[in-house]
């Protein structure tokens, strides 16, 4: 059965982003870090990795970053960041369900 492309965006819409935020941080040492943040992982984006970890027989699987700079109300700027997992190709897709 065929999915009308409004159907399809419905679903993609529906699906609430892996972002976060990252802000300057304080360096206390040389080797601390020029950002922290945190990241609301979804469950939809890590159940995808998880499959994506089950299929590839390793120890790690490689997904996707994303960034944006912004500002905040206060003219301070961050960075949002998105995490999600690696595209894959219908034939990929179709493939691993095999």
């Amino acid at each position: 059965m065929k999915t009308s492309r409004d159907e399809k965006r419905k679903t993609n819409e529906s699906k609430q982003k892996s972002l976060g935020k990252l802000h300057p941080a304080k360096k206390t040492k040389p080797r601390s870090p020029a950002l922290t943040g945190q990241l609301r992982l979804q469950q939809h984006t890590l159940q995808a990795l998880i499959a994506d970890l089950e299929e590839s027989e390793s120890n790690e699987v490689v997904c996707n970053i994303a960034a944006w700079s912004n500002f905040d109300k206060h003219g301070d700027q961050y960075i949002t960041v998105e995490l999600s997992p690696r595209f894959k190709l219908r034939t990929e897709r179709r493939n691993a369900n095999i």
